[in-house]
């Protein structure tokens, strides 16, 4: 099973046997994860949408969505720091990294979800609804990676562990209301 998988079903233990490991980290070998954060995101969303993928149709999701990387690398870079173990950025970006199996995961589903499902509009809702697993899921390894890579206080933990999935749940609103438009689905769905 691969590390990351690992981390899902016991984030505290790996992370204590991973982050001695992680010293040699290179800025390089750490820009791996969100490369594949960003090739699930890319694929994900373009099989939700089209129920297939071609090439030019992946790179070009890859590259559309690269910014929710580059986001969760902005909000990590607030959780990396003040830190007080020995490990540099880079392995601590990399263990950060780590963390977002969850998502990875749940996208993946939801994209196989609207491919089988005829019925998208109605799905929508439930697929929705799910991603409170992975937000709590995420949660969890994040108090972890505090704890443990960080080496915070359990109150500082959990002060951390909050506030980043605070500031994750107002980007995806604010994307949500700003792109997505919901009020017009909830409008749409309401003269069905």
């Amino acid at each position: 099973m691969s590390p990351d998988l690992r981390l899902m079903c016991s984030p505290s233990s790996v992370y204590r046997t991973l982050a001695p490991r992680a010293a040699g980290t290179t800025p390089r070998t750490a820009l791996a994860r969100p490369l594949l954060v960003a090739v699930v995101i890319g694929c994900a969303m373009a099989i939700s949408a089209t129920g297939r993928i071609t090439t030019g149709l992946a790179v070009s999701c890859i590259l559309c969505w690269s910014f929710v990387p580059a986001l969760q690398m902005l909000t990590g870079s607030r959780m990396l720091t003040p830190h007080t173990g020995g490990l540099g950025t880079a392995a601590r970006m990399d263990l950060w990294f780590m963390g977002h199996a969850p998502w990875s995961l749940w996208m993946l589903a939801a994209a196989a979800i609207f491919t089988c499902s005829a019925e998208t509009t109605r799905i929508e809702v439930f697929v929705a609804a799910s991603a409170v697993i992975p937000a709590i899921w995420t949660g969890i390894i994040t108090y972890a990676f505090c704890r443990v890579v960080q080496q915070a206080p359990v109150r500082s933990a959990i002060r951390r562990a909050i506030a980043h999935q605070a500031v994750t749940l107002a980007l995806i609103v604010a994307y949500l209301f700003l792109v997505a438009r919901p009020w017009a689905r909830v409008l749409e769905l309401a003269r069905l």
